[in-house]
């Protein structure tokens, strides 16, 4: 991958910028917000004093929580009356324009939203919880109104709060400490830069530190979990530094990693808040940790205009998870892509799929598939419709014009066509603003030999269905003795290729074999996974003569994971073939009768008391499989098994089933996962075997 290095000139314009911006927006309004956390009542006192220079003489408006009471509003020491309603509070001024004001708002508000402890399905990582104020912690979303918000100012605000002792707040901007104060914690903070949106988190933290050039990286953890903070902030210092030199200087004086009471994973300005039990999921430093922290440049730094579609969700999954695969190898980063059209192909149909422009935010499995994955293949395919340097160049020059600032799709597009030269409009046009993907086949392959050189002329056709696309498709003719690649052209239903070859015999013909356009897999194409029961829209859900362990509530916990909603629960001896075929399946338990699973591959052998994957035994007490294959009776659905072989309650294996929705099939043994795999498939419209020609040839 190229990854083209700042020049000087260009770090130091940029923080030219960022500190001239800082200084613009810190003399316009300050709050200094006084904020007390009464965990045993779930209850929040504020004040806020708030100091507004050169006022224009309107009244002024704020946006607080419904669930707040107004205690008290004075404008310049003098208590004034002011209407609250729907969010909004009114605050009479009888001042003269061009003045300076100082407002002061005292209230109270109950933040008690339910939190989930052990969630089966994490479709929406915020479970709901917008504000809550707990004997473990605080947790306070801006969108919960937790502090009077002028709207469409972005003000400098001074933030201290009091907590419980040992209690420790943290939020955006500049750390200034802790003090205690007899039977209380009071934390200081420091927001100088402009934020979009402010959430305030709290608990029973302990420090770590660590300096990153000029960013100082903390990790705030609960003591269960103090044992990873060095491993989080070595590997933030790093990704930071590398962050920087793709995109520009890191746009905050701290980042944090901050530990939160119930699963979550969310990406603030200059922070992160992930719950304790996704904290100890070994993979996260690798892979959701440097998520979070581009989001500092993409999403907190550059601000999506929501109103146009956000695009951050896209482009941090391309610089962040794609990026990690594309470091490890190309196979890596194919596979990665490859994964993204499946869930696509997998979760979307013409009920839930939508454009790009229309994506906000993740809140189920199908506006993941569109802002996360359509997102990321969006860009990789800007990248290669422009080429490496001009798109790193172009992502650093939209840092620069638009940091702290909004910026919609054609905000991008313009920077891109400016630095390339070339015309996007009709590209953004059909991967931004239309739904759905192309899908592609090959057809009318053919291949003639060519006596005089020895070699073979193949020929055929590469269609679309409609609606088109203008697509630039990549084909490899593999022979043996080279591969020969060329890119065609296709924008309408059609179009037409031919390759030469001398003293070379075809073995395979690809389209798109890199997996470098956004497209609708094939059937065939995809296998079988626990997306694929995710997509039910029917489940049967079939109780296994011998599923003596398994429970209802089991099931609906299971399905609830899984986010179905529409299913049957019956017995296997309830069971007869037109019922099968009108659904898709899950088995609990292992049938009486292997006819009832001959879907099952030849390479998973079951017996009463274990089973053979791949010839691996299994035969632990404690072992689970779950598995998914094709249907039966019916092309279009799937089947799925799960076999528990204890009598132990499985519903902890059930929590974590839906996690592993890109598998096809998984195994646990106490609880914890020990294999997993997807099974491969045997065809693919965009490929095609000379399997015959060079048997002929051999012959020859």
């Amino acid at each position: 991958m190229f990854i083209n290095k700042l020049i000087t000139g260009f770090i130091l314009a940029v923080l030219i910028i960022i500190s001239q911006g800082l200084q613009a927006f810190a003399h316009d309004i300050h709050h200094r917000l006084h904020i007390e956390l009464i965990p045993e009542k779930q209850k929040l006192r504020g004040t806020d004093h708030i100091g507004i220079k050169k006022h224009d003489g309107r009244n002024l408006l704020f946006r607080l929580s419904e669930r707040a009471e107004i205690n008290s509003v004075s404008v310049d020491g003098q208590n004034v009356s002011y209407r609250f309603s729907g969010q909004m509070l009114h605050v009479p001024v009888k001042v003269e324009g061009g003045k300076s004001i100082d407002v002061r708002i005292e209230y109270e508000a109950i933040f008690d939203d339910p939190v989930p402890q052990m969630p089966v399905n994490i479709d929406n990582p915020g479970f709901g919880v917008t504000g809550v104020i707990w004997d473990k912690g605080c947790f306070l979303l801006d969108g919960s109104g937790w502090r009077p918000v002028m709207p469409n100012t972005e003000p400098s605000i001074l933030l201290t709060v009091k907590a419980p002792k040992n209690m420790i707040a943290v939020t955006a901007g500049e750390r200034l400490g802790e003090t205690n104060d007899g039977n209380h914690t009071i934390s200081r903070w420091e927001i100088k830069h402009p934020v979009k949106g402010l959430s305030l988190s709290a608990g029973y933290f302990q420090v770590f530190q660590k300096q990153a050039e000029n960013v100082v990286v903390y990790a705030f953890f609960y003591p269960d979990n103090a044992h990873l903070a060095d491993d989080y902030l070595n590997a933030s210092v790093k990704y930071i530094a590398n962050y920087e030199s793709l995109f520009g200087p890191y746009p905050f004086p701290k980042f944090a990693i901050v530990e939160n009471f119930f699963p979550t994973g969310y990406g603030f300005p200059s922070y992160t808040l992930i719950g304790s039990r996704v904290l100890r999921l070994p993979f996260i430093i690798d892979t959701s940790l440097g998520h979070e922290i581009a989001h500092c440049w993409w999403g907190n730094g550059v601000y999506p205009d929501y109103s146009r579609g956000n695009w951050s969700e896209g482009l941090t999954t391309y610089v962040a998870e794609h990026l990690y695969q594309e470091q490890k190898s190309e196979e890596d980063a194919r596979n990665y892509r490859l994964q993204m059209l499946r869930n696509y192909a997998t979760l979307i149909d013409a009920s839930n799929d939508f454009p790009l422009a229309e994506f906000t935010s993740r809140v189920n499995p199908a506006t993941k598939v569109i802002g996360y994955d359509k997102g990321a293949m969006f860009f990789h395919m800007l990248r290669k419709q422009v080429g490496d340097k001009v798109f790193w160049d172009a992502l650093r020059e939209v840092f620069y014009r638009h940091l702290f600032e909004q910026a919609s799709w054609n905000d991008f597009r313009n920077v891109f066509e400016s630095l390339s030269g070339k015309n996007l409009e009709m590209f953004f046009d059909q991967w931004i603003k239309r739904e759905g993907a192309p899908e592609l086949v090959l057809e009318t392959v053919d291949v003639q030999y060519i006596p005089s050189s020895n070699g073979f002329h193949v020929s055929g056709k590469l269609v679309q269905k409609p609606p088109f696309y203008h697509l630039k498709v990549l084909m490899v003719l593999e022979t043996d003795m080279e591969k020969i690649s060329k890119t065609v052209f296709l924008d309408g239903e059609s179009t037409s290729f031919e390759f030469y070859m001398e003293e070379a015999v075809p073995e395979k013909l690809s389209a798109d074999p890199d997996i470098d356009i956004f497209r609708k897999l094939h059937t065939s194409e995809i296998p079988p996974t626990i997306n694929s029961l995710k997509a039910s829209e029917s489940m049967l859900v079939i109780l296994g003569d011998i599923a003596d362990n398994i429970s209802v509530e089991f099931v609906r916990l299971l399905m609830q994971g899984l986010g179905i909603k529409n299913y049957q629960l019956v017995f296997e001896k309830d069971v007869h073939k037109e019922k099968i075929e009108n659904h898709d399946l899950l088995w609990i338990g292992l049938p009486s009768s292997k006819n009832l699973i001959s879907f099952l591959p030849e390479n998973i052998v079951f017996e009463k008391e274990g089973f053979f994957l791949d010839d691996i035994k299994y035969f632990s007490g404690d072992t689970v499989f779950f598995g998914v294959f094709p249907h039966p009776g019916s092309a279009s659905r799937v089947a799925g098994l799960f076999v528990p072989f204890s009598a132990r309650n499985p519903m902890a294996t059930a929590r974590r089933i839906p996690h592993y929705g890109k598998y096809s099939y998984l195994v646990f043994e106490q609880e914890l996962n020990v294999n997993k795999g997807t099974w491969s498939i045997k065809y693919s419209p965009l490929v095609f075997h000379f399997n015959h020609v060079k048997k002929q040839h051999q012959k020859k």
